[in-house]
Parts: structure tokens; C-alpha cells; sequence
């Protein structure tokens, strides 16, 4: 607080250091005033809030548009949706990262290219997958929670991917049965927890474990090359449980959002990725592209990683 009140009098009195910022942002908006595209006031001063409405006001609740190659329905009230609707991409380091490798795949693997997707939320990564691959996708998603599997479902059917996807409504977890899903306001922020706050939004979803849920989908282990996984923080829990997955997959690429959680399973999880040979290829935060091994992965901010193991 004593910093924000130190540029305000900064500013008060020393109006020549904050006129040239103020001429530059004059610029800035009758540039965009004059294309007359004015999403792009959702990146400048007061974008969340003004941004947001004038999305509203232009495409009402959703819009549909094409995002790295397939065509998406996202909704202007969504930050995901928002992020998309402006700039067509997010994460943009861990999806070049993502579109990279996908594609040494495809030019190095013979036949179909399996991907699990746990946490598919609206399918952002799903249809990256399915567009760079094209035919030989084969797609086993599963996402728990319903709206976002309702437009997820949507937006595969929008491209006409129907054969290359198995989709359910569950989650990965621990046990079969059900479990507590908290809900963020942001709808790629959901995560399943033990024991809510009795003030936290949640809902009950169904829950299997990996082996219950290969087995129901006939899954060869051996025949999966990516597994992309975005739980916020619950892959601290899932990934030692796929340690034999893992280990029989080859050549494969791994793709998950790290969230430091308990200390002691958070270096677990780092412990069963290093042990099974996993490379890092790419690491981003913030978009932010970081140099990272694992003796310098944060213990405590996420990480967006993207891993190979030949």
C-alpha cells in the first residue's frame, strides 16, 4: 500500500515523469479507436471491466471462432473465453511447446497417436491435439465438471471430431465413486478436495481411478503417446498412481500444470517424473518462457511444463 501511496504523490508532484506514460496511452487508445477493434482495450487500463462488457455488448453471451486451428464457442463472460476471443491463443509459450512436439510426433510415430486428456475443461488443448494430428488423433478426454463438458462436447462437435474422441464426465481420483469438486469463478479453475470449507461453491462428481477407468475404455497402456493433464494441483495426487502408465508409454509427451500443494507430495510427484526419465522441454509461468531443471521448479507458484521421454 505504501508503494501505490508513494507513486501517487510521485505523480502529484512530478507531473513530468507521468505525462509521457499518459501521452503514450493516448496513443494507444486512438490507435484503437481508429481500427475500430476494440477488444483490444481489454489489454490496456481498465480492460477487465470495460473489456468485458464491450465483449458482451458486441457477441452477447458466446461467440464462435476459430482458435488454433478449430473452431470454439466461448463465452464473454469466461476469462478463458475472454482470453481467446481477444487473442486467439493462451499460455502461448506452452502452446508453441505443446504444437512442436505434437508435430515431431506425428513425423516420428507410425499410426495412431493416443492422448489422454484429464481436465479437458472447454477443449482448448483437446482440439490443438486433434487439429495438428488430423486423422490419426485418437482422443480419450475426461472433464467432471457438467457445464464445462456440456460446451466442451459443443466445441468437438463444431468440427466434425466426433470419431477421434472418447469423452466422459468423470474424474481421474484416487477411488471410485464420487467426490467434491470446488468451484473456482474461472471455469479452468476447479480442482476436487478432501475436505471443503463449508463457504466453498461445490458440487458432487463421479470419480474413478486410471486402472477403473482404462479398463473401461479398453485402453493399451503401451499404445498412449500423451497424456495432458491441468487439475490445479491435483496431479500431485494423480501422477504417483500413474507411475505404471507412465512407465510403459513410449515415445511420450507429458504436458501438466504443476501446483506446488503439500511439500512432501509435491516432491514426490517430482520424484516419480525425474526417476521415470522425463525431459524437460519446455517450462513457462505468466507467459514467461523459464530455464528450469527439477532442483529449480518453484515450490511455490504453478508451472506450465512440457516434458519427453524418447
Amino acid at each position: 500500500m505504501s508503494t501505490v501511496v508513494g507513486k501517487l504523490f510521485e505523480a502529484i508532484s512530478r507531473p513530468d515523469k507521468v505525462l509521457p506514460y499518459l501521452r503514450t496511452l493516448a496513443r494507444v487508445y486512438w490507435s484503437i479507436f481508429r481500427s475500430r477493434d476494440l477488444t483490444q482495450l481489454c489489454d490496456t487500463t481498465g480492460g477487465l471491466i470495460f473489456g468485458q462488457r464491450y465483449l458482451e455488448w458486441r457477441y452477447g453471451d458466446s461467440v464462435i471462432k476459430e482458435v488454433e486451428g478449430s473452431l470454439m464457442k466461448l463465452d464473454t463472460d469466461e476469462v478463458i473465453g475472454q482470453e481467446l476471443i481477444i487473442y486467439g491463443v493462451r499460455e502461448p509459450i506452452t502452446t508453441s511447446a505443446y504444437k512442436r512436439e505434437l508435430e515431431r510426433l506425428k513425423r516420428t510415430c507410425d499410426g495412431e497417436i493416443t492422448i489422454l486428456e484429464v481436465g479437458a475443461n472447454i477443449g482448448y488443448y483437446a482440439l490443438l491435439a486433434a487439429s495438428v494430428l488430423g486423422e490419426r488423433a485418437s482422443v480419450y478426454a475426461v472433464e467432471p465438471d457438467p457445464d464445462n463438458y456440456e460446451r466442451f462436447l459443443e466445441n468437438v462437435e463444431l468440427n466434425g471430431y466426433e470419431e477421434m474422441f472418447e469423452t466422459s464426465q468423470v474424474a481421474l481420483g484416487t477411488e471410485n465413486g464420487t467426490g467434491t469438486l470446488r468451484l473456482s469463478s474461472n471455469c479452468n479453475n476447479h480442482i476436487l478436495v478432501d475436505n471443503p470449507d463449508n463457504s466453498e461453491n461445490t458440487r458432487q462428481v463421479e470419480t474413478v481411478t486410471p486402472s477403473s477407468y482404462f479398463d473401461s475404455q479398453e485402453i493399451d497402456l503401451q499404445s498412449v503417446n500423451v497424456i495432458r493433464m491441468d487439475i490445479d494441483g491435483f496431479e500431485c495426487e494423480l501422477i504417483p498412481l500413474l507411475e505404471e502408465t507412465l512407465a510403459q508409454c513410449n515415445p511420450i509427451i507429458l504436458h501438466i500444470e504443476i501446483h506446488p500443494k503439500e511439500e512432501e507430495a509435491f516432491e514426490r510427484l517430482l520424484r516419480t517424473l525425474e526417476k521415470l526419465d522425463f525431459k524437460i522441454c519446455s517450462a513457462g509461468r505468466n507467459h514467461k518462457n523459464l530455464q528450469v531443471e527439477y532442483k529449480n521448479i518453484s515450490r511455490n507458484v504453478y508451472t506450465e511444463l512440457i516434458m519427453v521421454r524418447e
